[in-house]
């Protein structure tokens, strides 16, 4: 048995506090450790003397006082004083730094409401160059902002 528990248990064996599978360890080794039977016998000492001392009450006068400063510290606090308290800020904080990252986090497959989907619109107009459905002199040339106006006009 290690000697540093038992002097620890000790005075909960003395308080009489131990299920009785421990107790009856202690009692075997205190039976035949003299160093843990000294120390049982001055814990023994010391419970004795102790509830020899007289018990002493307070003054009805400072039970009174106390009560009241108790009572008035309670009724002062408020929900402003509680939200104060750094056991709600934490998780507070916590959770908005958390909503906070998820809605800034950047979404790979987001698209927004009115976005122009660039890769489709290349590969259509690809493909009208490549079936000659777009002239593609008329892309190049200077004349092309002219013809594009003329469209422009007659939709109107």
């Amino acid at each position: 048995m290690n000697v540093h528990e038992e002097m620890e248990l000790l005075s909960a064996y003395l308080d009489e506090q131990l299920e009785s599978a421990q107790r009856a360890r202690i009692e075997i080794h205190v039976q035949s450790c003299p160093d843990c039977r000294a120390e049982l016998n001055k814990l023994k000492s010391l419970k004795t003397f102790l509830q020899k001392l007289p018990n002493r009450s307070m003054p009805a006068a400072l039970v009174t006082s106390l009560e009241a400063r108790a009572a008035e510290q309670l009724n002062r606090k408020s929900w402003v004083d509680w939200l104060m308290l750094p056991r709600i800020w934490v998780p507070a904080s916590a959770f908005a730094l958390s909503v906070l990252a998820l809605t800034m986090w950047p979404r790979p497959n987001a698209v927004e409401e009115n976005s122009i989907p660039v890769e489709s619109i290349l590969a259509a107009h690809h493909r009208y160059v490549e079936e000659n459905a777009v002239p593609s002199s008329d892309l190049s040339s200077d004349g092309f902002s002219t013809k594009l106006a003329s469209f422009e006009g007659s939709a109107e």
